[in-house]
């Protein structure tokens, strides 16, 4: 990792942060790796299929919780920044405090309308995860500001890690969708309890909404970028639910992320580590438009060398992880690790865009990917020919910045 960003045309700091990420993110995909060798063969279909829906309807509320609130106290120059960070601290404590009740109020809607009654409960149960995000949030955000990622990077690797052990534990005990959804819910706490110590900035007795409309104005674009992004990457999931049913759905879910996920957290991490390095040169376009270039050709770097190995070696490592019955079918991580590789592009974009929100370069986005659904029929090509298969593959659960969770 670190030959590879020595050769990248990126400043030490950055190319430091990235690394620090970077390692975090190997370690959470050994972890997973080894996970996903004990889902395979413990947990049904129809399992991935519920936690699946489950996971997406949190993401389409997740998506709230990056809504720019903290990223603006990045961005803010010295004179600003308490009140800023003050103001920050006020609104997330608002916003997620709405988002658990939102989530409380989605959870028996998307129930009836997948037929599903199983899913009210844990949907329900997800929107406690919200009441972490204010504790902790504006610290990381101070964090970001002086290039100090490290403590971000460690502590979200022990918590994702946790998390996998704990999956492959629960599944173990034959806990089924449960495996996948309550261990999020246990290592939720990690995230605060490793960050908040991280600087000393505490928010004052009183709460401040100062200045709340220039914060709103700058969270508009980058919610609206990630509300882009979080259709491209879940949409499909509901399209493939509501069509094929729950079951093709826990096929899909698994397989797709058999080629994404292994690469798409080191992805993540440089969105998490370029952020600052623009946010130090907005106020110099010139500079800003060379960071900008510089940091697209690193993402693009990275993201070849770490794509390129999956693609290689889908033919080997798929039959080893996901058992024998899926030799023949290669193919389907490798397309999907090739997708990897325009996702890097987006996610470096969706970070490169947040200092330039508020200057018309947020709207300019892509439309999202294009999604046919087929009729399942056992045995047909592509499709499983045994539905009660345990041999399967998997999807991913990503959060960016939640940073919880077998993904």
């Amino acid at each position: 990792m670190k030959r590879l960003l020595a050769r990248l045309p990126v400043p030490g700091r950055f190319a430091r942060n990235l690394g620090e990420m970077g390692v975090a993110q190997i370690a959470i995909r050994i972890s997973r790796l080894a996970t996903t060798l004990v889902l395979a063969r413990l947990l049904t279909p129809e399992d991935y299929g519920l936690a699946a829906i489950v996971l997406t309807v949190y993401e389409f509320v997740a998506l709230f919780t990056r809504n720019g609130i903290a990223a603006r106290v990045v961005r803010a120059s010295d004179a600003e920044v308490e009140t800023v960070a003050r103001t920050a601290y006020t609104l997330t404590w608002l916003v997620c405090g709405a988002l658990v009740a939102i989530q409380a109020a989605v959870a028996p809607l998307a129930a009836w309308a997948l037929h599903e009654p199983r899913l009210l409960a844990p949907i329900a149960a997800m929107g406690l995860i919200y009441l972490v995000t204010p504790l902790c949030d504006i610290q990381c955000a101070f964090q970001q500001r002086e290039g100090r990622l490290r403590r971000i990077a460690v502590t979200g690797a022990i918590q994702v890690v946790a998390d996998n052990l704990l999956t492959a534990l629960l599944a173990w005990y034959g806990l089924g969708m449960w495996a996948i959804v309550l261990p999020k819910l246990l290592v939720a706490p990690i995230w605060a309890i490793g960050t908040r110590p991280g600087h000393w900035w505490r928010p004052a007795s009183s709460w401040s909404l100062d200045g709340w409309r220039d914060i709103a104005r700058f969270s508009r674009d980058v919610v609206g970028i990630e509300l882009m992004t979080t259709a491209q990457a879940n949409v499909d999931n509901l399209l493939v639910g509501a069509c094929l049913g729950v079951e093709a759905l826990g096929y899909y879910y698994f397989a797709f992320n058999a080629g994404l996920g292994l690469v798409l957290g080191l992805v993540n991490a440089f969105a998490v580590a370029v952020y600052p390095h623009l946010c130090e040169a907005r106020l110099d376009s010139v500079r800003l438009a060379r960071r900008y270039r510089d940091s697209m050709w690193a993402a693009g770097g990275v993201a070849v060398a770490l794509v390129l190995p999956q693609v290689l070696l889908a033919p080997m490592y798929v039959p080893l992880v996901f058992g024998e019955k899926v030799r023949a079918r290669p193919g389907r991580d490798q397309r999907a690790a090739t997708g990897t590789r325009h996702r890097a592009d987006r996610g470096g974009g969706r970070s490169c865009n947040r200092p330039l929100a508020g200057r018309g370069f947020g709207a300019r986005r892509r439309s999202p990917a294009r999604c046919r659904c087929r009729p399942y029929r056992p045995g047909a090509r592509g499709q499983p020919a045994d539905r009660r298969s345990d041999g399967v593959s998997d999807r991913r659960f990503c959060s960016r910045r939640t940073a919880g969770g077998w993904r």
